[in-house]
């Protein structure tokens, strides 16, 4: 049986303190998966945000009230995209563009998101069919998901510019303590 910490999950839009100096943040998501958790690191002078949501009006709106409500009267440092997937990074160009925010990413995440973004090249489809063809994935199953690639532009408000470098090997400071990076290498690059 799930136990879970918290009775109930925010509403979309609404911080709630999950330990000192952490917030949990949902936005809503326009297929099955209905919700992403975001989290907001208060860093005592400054927040960081990690991850975005989808780049929908809905989520435009709800993040825009969060910088007129709840997160109003302290900067914001950076945001941290832990992936490409539009869920994670959806907004980060417009956050970027809207609020001054400095986006925070690896570099193999950040090409990974170029890639999907700005390139709707046969050759890329082709070569990443045969690539989960060869994972061991039904030939159909695989063209399938990679025509789920063509949906990824319409998701993501662009690539932000002057993108940081986010350096696996060293700790990012935030929520007054020192977070390591670990890189999974399964589910993103």
């Amino acid at each position: 049986m799930l136990r879970f910490p918290f009775p109930e999950a925010p509403n979309p839009g609404q911080l709630i303190d999950v330990a000192p100096h952490v917030r949990w943040l949902r936005m809503p998501l326009p297929f099955a998966l209905n919700h992403i958790n975001l989290w907001v690191l208060d860093d005592g002078d400054a927040l960081t945000l990690i991850d975005t949501g989808v780049d929908t009006p809905i989520t435009r709106e709800l993040w825009r009230g969060l910088f007129a409500g709840q997160l109003a009267g302290k900067p914001v440092k950076r945001l941290i995209c832990t992936h490409f997937h539009p869920d994670h990074m959806g907004l980060a160009a417009w956050l970027y563009e809207e609020f001054s925010i400095p986006v925070h990413m690896t570099a193999k995440e950040l090409a990974a998101a170029s890639i999907w973004h700005g390139s709707s090249s046969l050759d890329i489809a082709n070569a990443l069919t045969t690539f989960f063809v060869r994972g061991g994935f039904d030939p159909a199953i695989a063209q399938g998901f990679v025509g789920q690639r063509q949906k990824f532009p319409k998701l993501v408000s662009g690539i932000p510019e002057g993108v940081i470098m986010i350096d696996p090997s060293a700790p990012i400071s935030a929520a007054q303590g020192q977070w390591r990076i670990i890189i999974g290498e399964g589910h993103a690059p």
